[in-house]
């Protein structure tokens, strides 16, 4: 019966935004995350100018609308935008800052 219990791998907290900072090229799984900080710090820089954008060109077009389905553009248009152009562009251009640092290898023949 011992043999069917896997050792414990620990318990990983997932916020949901690792997703939107998978390093391109790191098909790995169990892919460590940046540090929320980062995340947070390039998530305010890349949705900022989607928000503004949005406030001044979509926003003034569909004042007319009941507010639930202006509500409900917002999210639409920003979190597909998020997810499928930003993110993606953004994390390929930070990928050095965002990835994890290399540790320095110990010179041939030392331990």
């Amino acid at each position: 019966m011992g043999e069917l219990l896997e050792a414990d791998r620990g318990l990983q907290q997932l916020t949901g935004l690792e997703t939107w900072f998978k390093l391109p090229g790191a098909n790995v799984p169990t892919m460590k995350p940046p540090p929320r900080w980062k995340m947070w710090l390039v998530s305010l820089m890349a949705v900022y100018p989607l928000v503004l954008a949005f406030q001044a060109l979509v926003m003034p077009r569909v004042a007319g609308l009941p507010l639930p389905l202006r509500a409900s553009m917002f999210p639409l248009v920003l979190l597909t935008l998020m997810t499928f152009v930003v993110m993606p562009v953004v994390t390929r251009l930070l990928r050095r800052w965002l990835g994890p640092r290399k540790e320095a290898k110990p010179p041939q023949g030392q331990l």
